[in-house]
Parts: structure tokens; C-alpha cells; sequence
């Protein structure tokens, strides 16, 4: 669930795609809306306004607000889970899967990244940028991990007892074997 720009609470289903609340009339959208799946796990609202809807199995959708747009396999997307959207500040779209991995999506085309190409675990819960431009990553299972653009640098259970990554829009919060540690 959240609540766009404009004051409008958004709520994902579990079967009965996504409703807004304009603060007097809900308004269901589903896959005869033209949603690309009616189980929606993840939900986002980019710099330009646009709401972007992860499901479980369709890929993504992205509402301008009138029409909308489907991302899956046959876009270069994934079919897999969508548990994570963010946009960072170049602008670029992240979606975190529950199997394959994450992409990134600069408005043209996605760009994938797996353990292969160093990610600590394929399924991606959670996605947050730092002041300092870095992405982080919480995943089910692989701890977290920080993407530099360049390579990724994973902290996971093994390394340094990772339990719960914490994000919010002003600070990052890792809780180390019971200890809590904040960076603001």
C-alpha cells in the first residue's frame, strides 16, 4: 500500500488486482483493466507520476494514470515474482524478482543482474539507494547487498550476521546479531 503525490492510497490484492482511493470513491483496476496480473505484490510511484505494479508471475505494469503498459518475458522483463521497485536518482527503474535477480530498466531497455554477476542471492526483497549513489539490495536468504554501479559487495549472514535490512526514504538500518547499526 501506499499514497501518491496527489493524496490517492493504493492497495495491492491478493487476487483482485490493485484499488485506488481517491479519499471518496475506490476504483478497482485487474486484468480487465488491462493490469498485467491480479496478485500484486509491490507497488511504486515514479518522478513522473506513473504507477508501476508488480505481480506475481505477470512481470510489471506501468499506469500513466489512463493506459497501461506491460513489461514480462516477451518485453525482456521476467515473468518471476516482483517483490521490490525503486527508481534512483538517474532515474533508472529497479524491480527486485523472486528468482531472477534484479533489473534495471532505463525507460529503453533491461538490464539483468544475477549471482552471476555477483548478486548474493536471486531472490530480491527490498531495493534502496545511499547519499552516495550506491544500490542496496535485501534478499531472501543472500543478506544484503551494495551495488556501486561498477560491482556488488555482499554482507551476508556468514560475513557479518545480517538478520533485517531496514529501509526508509532517509536512512539505512542493519541489525547485526541483535546489535543495531544506522547509517543517516
Amino acid at each position: 500500500m501506499i499514497q501518491d503525490k496527489k493524496g490517492n492510497l493504493w492497495f495491492g490484492t491478493d487476487g483482485a488486482g490493485v484499488t485506488k482511493y481517491d479519499g471518496k470513491t475506490f476504483t478497482n483496476y485487474t486484468e480487465i483493466e488491462g493490469l498485467s496480473g491480479n496478485t500484486i505484490l509491490s507497488i511504486y510511484e515514479d518522478v513522473n507520476d506513473n504507477m508501476w505494479f508488480g505481480t506475481f508471475g505477470g512481470g510489471v505494469s506501468k499506469y500513466d494514470g489512463r493506459n497501461f503498459t506491460h513489461f514480462n518475458s516477451q518485453t525482456g522483463f521476467s515473468d518471476s515474482p516482483v517483490w521490490g521497485i525503486f527508481q534512483d536518482q538517474t532515474g533508472n527503474i529497479w524491480f527486485g524478482t523472486d528468482g531472477d535477480g534484479v533489473f534495471k530498466y532505463d525507460e529503453k531497455t533491461f538490464a539483468r543482474f544475477s549471482k552471476s554477476q555477483g548478486l548474493s542471492n536471486d531472490s530480491v526483497r527490498s531495493i534502496f539507494e545511499d547519499r552516495l549513489g550506491n544500490i542496496w539490495f535485501g534478499t531472501y536468504g543472500g543478506g544484503a547487498c551494495k551495488f556501486n554501479g561498477i560491482s556488488f559487495t555482499n554482507y551476508t549472514e556468514k560475513m557479518v550476521c545480517v538478520t533485517t535490512l531496514f529501509v526508509t526514504l532517509s536512512k539505512i538500518k542493519m541489525e547485526i546479531c541483535g546489535l543495531q547499526h544506522q547509517w543517516a
